[in-house]
């Protein structure tokens, strides 16, 4: 299973219960985003500034 599918399953099993952030060196498009139900997308690298905000925001 890669990491798409496991947000698939997520939200299957769980709907928007579970909020899902995604850590990738790639960027994500909005579409994307909104078709999978990512609620956040940290791209790498990242500091601990924007970890933290990232968690503030869910």
């Amino acid at each position: 299973m890669n990491g798409w599918e496991l947000i698939d399953a997520i939200r299957k099993k769980f709907g928007d219960a579970i909020k899902i952030i995604v850590v990738s060196g790639w960027e994500v498009e909005e579409s994307v985003k909104k078709e999978k139900g990512i609620d956040i997308v940290l791209q790498k690298p990242f500091s601990l500034e924007v970890l933290k905000k990232a968690f503030s925001n869910i």
